[in-house]
């Protein structure tokens, strides 16, 4: 559909915003972005939190336009000095206290790719740091959005770097964990095992999340996560997913007193167990594996027996 644009100003840097007609930017908010621009000259190289608060400014102004190519630009640039400046937990803490991780949310799931990657890689590199941030970019909703991504995106990178990230939000965060598994999130890891280039990251998320919140080994048993994984493991040809989807069982099961009876294993699920058992127990350096899942096999066994 064409849009009819109307060109606003040339920056500092040359480049011209454009703002659909329908969205136009009102006569003070467009001062506002000249202002910041000028700012953002004058601090450029100044790597403090104020340059900081500038950046997270301009790229909040270029979320709100359809932008053009000279304007993807300058989001890439901004991008690519927020990663650079953003090293130490003062930094930090004031990009997210200044809106940035609503900033970034608005960029990870961009047209452009590199857009993408930086944002992502950028709240990678942020939430792995500490529990404030963490539970800064949960609250902007990224949880629910790297959920379709992980799982839904075309492109492999942004797959790829959105797992990462759910792994950085929920590790060592009770909180964001159980919102994770609120959020079906434990179903979405077993579904995106379908791509190969994620199929051991997300058995060993599984595994940490559950540990984090074993509440919700529950409700994994009983969405069939021990029949899902055992034919991961049976079918694997890479034997570190084996072992990764193996470890996972073992998580789930463990305690498997205290669970219910709801959701019983399939008989050709307690077979796949058998074979991966005996396959372990032949391997010197798989035995240890093996006990454990042994353990699985008998828990999955006792379930079956009680619901006779």
């Amino acid at each position: 559909m064409h849009q009819c644009r109307t060109a606003v100003s040339r920056g500092l840097f040359g480049e011209t915003f454009f703002f659909d007609s329908a969205a136009a930017l009102s006569i003070v908010q467009q001062e506002t972005l000249n202002k910041r621009r000028l700012l953002s000259l004058h601090y450029w190289n100044a790597g403090t939190a104020t340059e900081v608060q500038i950046l997270t400014n301009q790229l909040q102004d270029l979320a709100l336009l359809h932008q053009s190519k000279e304007q993807t630009g300058l989001a890439i640039q901004y991008l690519h000095r927020l990663k650079t400046i953003c090293n130490c937990n003062n930094v930090i803490k004031r990009f997210c206290d200044t809106g940035g991780a609503y900033v970034l949310a608005a960029f990870v799931d961009h047209s452009e790719r590199e857009v993408r990657s930086l944002s992502l890689d950028l709240s990678a590199s942020i939430t792995c740091k500490k529990r404030y941030f963490q539970n800064a970019f949960v609250l902007c909703h990224f949880l629910r959005i790297l959920l379709h991504l992980v799982e839904h995106s075309t492109c492999e990178m942004t797959r790829e770097k959105s797992l990462t990230l759910m792994f950085c939000l929920c590790i060592k965060n009770e909180s964001v964990s159980q919102l994770f598994c609120q959020s079906g999130g434990a179903s979405v890891l077993l579904r995106i095992t379908r791509y190969p280039l994620l199929s051991t990251a997300s058995c060993v998320m599984l595994g940490m999340v559950l540990e984090t919140v074993p509440q919700y080994k529950q409700r994994a048993y009983e969405d069939g996560a021990v029949e899902f994984l055992a034919d991961i493991a049976c079918r694997a040809r890479d034997d570190l997913l084996q072992t990764k989807a193996v470890e996972a069982m073992v998580v789930i099961m463990n305690q498997c007193s205290e669970t219910s009876n709801t959701g019983r294993i399939r008989e050709t699920a307690l077979r796949e167990l058998h074979s991966l058992f005996q396959q372990f127990e032949e391997q010197a350096a798989a035995r240890s594996l093996a006990a454990a899942l042994l353990d699985v096999v008998h828990c999955a066994e006792a379930k079956e027996e009680e619901g006779e």
